[in-house]
């Protein structure tokens, strides 16, 4: 089994945790708060869906200062999508344009890169748990993830990704 996607996503995690907390006082002035970020995910369900959990969100400013929104859709048969915006990673986002670059294949997933509107990220999917996930930085800012549950590729959540207001949301962090 080939299993350095995983760390690196764990590592890209620990990399987000570390230079979040550190410089702390550095960002929370210019933290927007999640009240902000929830009018960005606060979108309609896509066809055969529904919104099983509204648009909510925490800002926090110690020790880690993090906000984040987010919304939760439901289908039927499992099916489920989430799309979350973070803001305060601070140091930590320039580290995620390393990983856009990662292009893998297994028979287990793949990971390559993506363009959204001209915001570019990557795409996850992994075919045995019918998973798959999209990381964007906007504005070298903000994390936007859209992450599907028991679909049969990321179809659904690229076109679902593309109607959010990215020119709004980079508009927040200036």
């Amino acid at each position: 089994m080939f299993s350095f996607p995983r760390r690196l996503v764990h590592a890209a995690f620990l990399a987000l945790v570390i230079t979040a907390s550190a410089p702390a006082q550095l960002f929370a002035a210019d933290l927007v708060n999640f009240k902000q970020l929830m009018t960005i995910v606060d979108i309609p369900a896509p066809a055969g869906f529904t919104v099983s959990e509204k648009p909510s969100g925490s800002t926090t400013k110690s020790p880690v200062v993090l906000s984040e929104a987010k919304i939760v859709f439901a289908g039927d048969e499992d099916k489920s999508i989430e799309i979350s915006v973070m803001d305060g990673l601070g140091a930590s986002v320039p580290f995620m344009a390393i990983t856009q670059a990662v292009e893998m294949e297994s028979s287990e997933e793949f990971i390559k890169p993506l363009d959204i509107k001209g915001i570019k990220g990557n795409e996850t999917f992994r075919f045995q748990e019918k998973e798959g996930e999209l990381t964007l930085v906007v504005a070298n800012r903000f994390l936007v993830s859209v992450r599907g549950m028991g679909l049969p590729d990321n179809d659904l959540i690229k076109s679902l990704a593309a109607t959010l207001d990215f020119a709004k949301l980079a508009d927040l962090g200036k």
